[in-house]
């Protein structure tokens, strides 16, 4: 295993009298080791995260603190499992290492800090072959109840609420699942409106139904990672490794994976080597998806299923003996579908929408699961099943197994279909109930290609259990991203094609138009404005979208200046967006009163001002906690063609020659870098703020908004970063600005 090491050193090693001498023994017999010949895991310096030790005497726990967030999480090493209390010690290097031990077993743990923030946690756990087998699981507990940016905010639902995993309809939040009971309370308990705690049984895995009467979900997740955003939307942390038993949050601000020891037994020399990591990185699903496949590229799906023409998924099984089939899948009507085609999911798996129905497979081992969902009041609506291949031909169903099943008689393979729910005597037509909501309706099913027909009863009945067990799940009739029915904010493809920085924006508005951010059109250093990065540098647009447009995040080095880097990354929260903006100087030069323009543009919003408008007069701003319209803001010019003011303590005044050259520099200083814009009516409201912030500027003529941050000078090798908010509301303008202080 790549980065990991047998041998685990102390550098000084701790115990207490009453662990035992086989403990102190153990513990001297590593520091023998690291001093003779041991090499730990590398360490690279520059890793934002720092780790060290917490032990109260009855537990060990890693605390892992973040340059820029401080505390983020206490990982218990091992809440389940054979391991309990046991010693630890930090390396040089930075890395920490615990040593627990049970029976006649040992388990050395290495934590190793690394680049992109992520922590290894790689386990090696040596003692008698038959103890070994019997280790089933060793959970960590990933703990946030320290943590200022992580912990719940008030009850544990607002922790819930941020906490999220991968199923094969994407990044799905906890809320957003279907969440079984916790049968330790009544139905009508508020411990159960929502169920406070939650497991998930990965696809992969058979569901074993209800565990510990915590409450266990339907919903399979595809990818052994689970994750909370932080509280103000920016950051997120998580937990992962490549084969997990289940997945899920517990009583406390804390999130858990509980890896499948067994699938990491090395029977060559007798011992379990296991890697697990932790991440802590801005909140992009999308990125958090890309790092966890590249450290963990198991490729695990033994069956293989691609769209074809004609709106089928042709399903290969690995033996190469055995012919491809074709899977159709139907309703009686299909009008008005968006798409008939199965396209590739960007999450993984298949997906095919209607405009009443949606459809998704995600091919795994011996199986194809798939699902159907349906519109409300389509409950008695049937999905019909077909299968179509040369080689193949149906074949009779055992007695009381209602397979659609075809049999290959050259190389005795059998295709099986299952529905959940099957009309009687017609096993190719599945029916659908309603889901957890009642407001919910589908159907899910699943495709077996094997060797022989022996075992068709054996899976029907294991695919039966499995679906009694998994209950409720849910899939919902989602709407595509980008489309007139969304109700958050969403991130498009850049839609101005002179703004080279330029991302665009869906307000949370059915006809709400477009919103289109300039991040930045322009970014100087100087006085007389050198460049670091411009709207008209020749690059492609760096914007990287995330498939389901709730995130977007950028890395670019600048043209003029080599070595300096730019991150931006904007995150969709329901009816508002969260931006940050990070330079970094690895150039040679000293970069003086950083100057960004990160421009605002509402001309394409439905019912805001337009060019050549009175921008003025919808435009606001605070001054001395009130709230005040531009246009009634004297200048020395009272014809003013734009204005701009500073944030009060900003001693950065960078536009000042631009005001007086427009006549429009205001006098007294604003609270905050903030300023919020209204449609024609009142009645829709766009409000923006930075922080640190630095001055807010505004056209009468132009239809942009700049509330811009402030950065400072930069020396070679520092950074600086600055966070933003855009708010859309129709809430009256006081309330906004009164929350947003």
């Amino acid at each position: 295993m790549q980065g990991f090491s047998e041998r685990s050193g102390f550098t000084s090693a701790r115990h207490r009298p009453w662990l035992g001498s086989g403990l102190c023994l153990l513990a001297a017999i590593l520091v023998w080791n690291q001093q003779k010949n041991a090499q730990g895991p590398v360490t690279n310096r520059t890793s934002t995260l720092q780790l060290d030790i917490v032990d109260d005497g009855k537990q060990l726990k890693l605390l892992v603190r973040h340059r820029e967030l401080g505390p983020v999480c206490e990982l218990m090493c091992y809440e389940g499992g054979p391991f309990y209390y046991g010693i630890a010690s930090k390396r040089e290097d930075g890395s920490v290492v615990f040593l627990h031990t049970s029976g006649k077993m040992t388990a050395t743990t290495t934590f190793t800090p690394a680049v992109d923030g992520r922590i290894w946690m790689d386990i090696l756990v040596e003692g008698p072959e038959q103890a070994l087998k019997e280790v089933k699981f060793m959970g960590p507990c990933m703990q946030f109840w320290h943590s200022e940016n992580f912990k719940r905010q008030g009850s544990l639902v607002e922790f819930i609420r941020r906490c999220f995993l991968y199923t094969v309809r994407g990044p799905v939040g906890l809320l957003d699942t279907a969440r079984g009971p916790m049968k330790s309370f009544k139905a009508d308990a508020p411990e159960n409106n929502p169920s406070y705690t939650q497991w998930y049984v990965p696809i992969e895995r058979f569901h074993p139904g209800d565990i510990w009467a915590f409450g266990a979900s339907g919903d399979r997740p595809v990818e052994g990672i689970v994750a909370v955003e932080s509280e103000d939307g920016r950051w997120l942390a998580a937990i992962g490794c490549a084969y997990t038993r289940t997945l899920g949050q517990g009583w406390h601000d804390c999130i858990h994976h509980v890896p499948d020891m067994q699938k990491y037994f090395d029977r060559n020399d007798a011992k379990l080597r296991h890697r697990s990591a932790l991440y802590v990185m801005p909140n992009d699903k999308v990125r958090l998806l890309e790092a966890f496949h590249r450290d963990f590229s198991n490729e695990r799906s033994e069956i293989k299923a691609s769209p074809t023409d004609g709106g089928q998924l042709r399903v290969q099984a690995p033996s190469r003996n055995l012919p491809a089939i074709d899977l159709a899948l139907g309703l009686a009507d299909q009008s008005g579908s968006r798409s008939v085609e199965w396209e590739v999911s960007p999450w993984g798996g298949l997906v095919r929408r209607g405009s009443s129905w949606q459809m998704w497979a995600w091919p795994h081992d011996d199986v194809l699961d798939f699902w159907v969902s349906l519109a409300q009041g389509l409950q008695s609506t049937a999905v019909k099943a077909a299968l179509v291949g040369k080689g193949w031909q149906p074949a009779a169903s055992p007695e009381g197994v209602p397979a659609l099943l075809w049999q290959n008689p050259s190389d005795t393979g059998s295709a099986a279909l299952f529905w959940e729910h099957s009309q009687p005597g017609q096993p190719a037509s599945g029916l659908a109930g309603l889901g957890p909501h009642h407001d919910e309706v589908s159907v899910r099913g699943r495709l077996y290609l094997m060797q022989g027909m022996e075992s068709v009863r054996e899976r029907w009945l294991k695919s039966e259990e499995e679906w009694q067990h998994s209950l409720p799940y849910r899939m919902p009739l989602e709407i595509a991203a980008g489309s007139a029915d969304i109700d958050g904010v969403r991130f498009v493809p850049n839609a101005e094609d002179q703004m080279n920085y330029g991302l665009t924006i869906l307000p949370p508005w059915k006809d709400g138009g477009t919103l289109h951010v300039n991040f930045p059109e322009h970014f100087e250093y100087g006085e007389a404005g050198h460049g670091i990065l411009r709207y008209s540098d020749k690059r492609s647009n760096p914007w990287k979208l995330a498939p389901d447009g709730h995130s977007a995040s950028y890395e670019v080095e600048s043209l003029e200046l080599p070595g300096v880097m730019v991150q931006a990354s904007a995150v969709a929260q329901h009816n508002r967006a969260r931006f940050t903006f990070r330079i970094f100087n690895g150039g040679l030069t000293r970069l003086e009163r950083i100057k960004p323009l990160l421009c605002f543009w509402y001309a394409k919003l439905n019912g805001f001002p337009d060019k050549l408008s009175d921008n003025f007069q919808n435009t606001y701003v605070v001054q001395a906690g009130r709230l005040l319209n531009l246009r009634g803001i004297p200048t020395d010019n009272p014809e003013a063609t734009a204005k701009v003011t500073y944030v009060r303590g900003c001693s950065q005044h960078d536009c000042d020659a631009f005001a007086l050259r427009r006549g429009g520099l205001i006098k007294e200083d604003v609270d905050q870098a903030l300023i919020a814009v209204t449609d024609k009516t009142g009645a829709r409201k766009v409000v923006i703020s930075f922080t640190p912030g630095k001055s807010v500027l505004s056209n009468a003529a132009i239809p942009c908004a700049h509330a811009d941050p402030y950065l400072g000078t930069l020396g070679p090798g520092e950074s600086a970063e600055a966070s933003g908010i855009l708010v859309f509301s129709e809430r009256p303008l006081s309330e906004i600005m009164a929350e947003m202080k």
